[in-house]
């Protein structure tokens, strides 16, 4: 908005007239601060009529906090007028005729009219677009712990079925208790939990734990694990083999976990 050379300045009022054209909010000010012009748009925006600021400074549309730093900004810009973004790197804010603060953009062009140099001020609301910026945000954070969460689990899926097959070749109980203990922690870092065995009688047998469930008692009711519940282990009957004992005994764990401090089994899977 520099006059090119050459050229008859626009008048103050020929200057107002175009403006009020213009789709941002735009406020023409004079070297000593004084607002001498503003279009609808920015009326709109700081929420007052153009007689309550026109004549006025500058600083009356900054917040009360900023306006004895906002006029030696301006009087260093005058040192160099040009066309830019004001305070780059730094949040803006504006303040309505009702005290209500919001963050803006402001773009700075120098400007020559038949009655002086004056600098326009571009200001664009960038209310909506923190908000969307903030969700967007948020959503981000909500889908980058899902994900987090479903990693965790797909690793603690890929241990059960390692556990599955390493146990499948185990040749006592005792090592049973030994493996489920040193990888329940690695399958599940967060959470306490219990290796329960169901043999012949109507009891689940504690076989391992870690966390907080390693101050467990050593039996539960079958009631009690859902797994059982739903039919999800073998029946009561221990197969006679060596090869058979040890696939029924593997089959037959049944893990019981939960994150908070270890009262009674309450979740289960197999």
């Amino acid at each position: 908005m520099v006059q090119p050379p050459g050229e008859i300045p626009l008048s103050l009022s020929s200057f107002e007239s175009l403006v009020d054209l213009l789709p941002d909010a735009v406020a023409l000010v004079a070297e000593d601060g004084r607002v001498v012009a503003v279009n609808h748009h920015l009326e709109r925006l700081f929420a007052a009529p153009r007689s309550d600021m026109v004549g006025k400074s500058v600083e009356m549309l900054v917040p009360k906090g900023s306006r004895e730093a906002h006029k030696t900004e301006r009087a260093l810009y005058w040192d160099r007028p040009e066309t830019r973004p004001m305070g780059e790197a730094r949040e803006l804010w504006g303040e309505r005729g009702d005290g209500e603060r919001f963050p803006v953009e402001i773009s700075l062009s120098p400007v020559t009219l038949h009655e002086g140099k004056f600098v326009a001020a571009a200001v664009r609301d960038l209310s909506t677009a923190r908000r969307a910026w903030a969700d967007l945000h948020e959503a981000h954070v909500t889908l980058s712990a899902q994900l987090s969460e479903l990693e965790r689990r797909n690793r603690g899926l890929l241990g059960i079925n390692r556990l599955s097959e390493t146990l499948q070749a185990v040749l006592s109980e005792p090592e049973i208790h030994q493996i489920v203990a040193e990888n329940g922690p690695r399958m599940f870092p967060r959470l306490s939990g219990r290796l329960w065995l169901r043999e012949t009688g109507p009891d689940l047998a504690l076989g391992a734990s870690w966390g907080d469930a390693s101050a467990a008692g050593t039996l539960a009711r079958p009631e009690d694990c859902w797994a059982i519940r739903l039919g999800r282990v073998c029946g009561p009957v221990i197969p006679t083999t060596p090869r058979a004992a040890r696939t029924w005994l593997a089959r037959s764990i049944t893990f019981v976990y939960r994150s908070s401090p270890w009262t009674s089994p309450s979740a289960c899977c197999t």
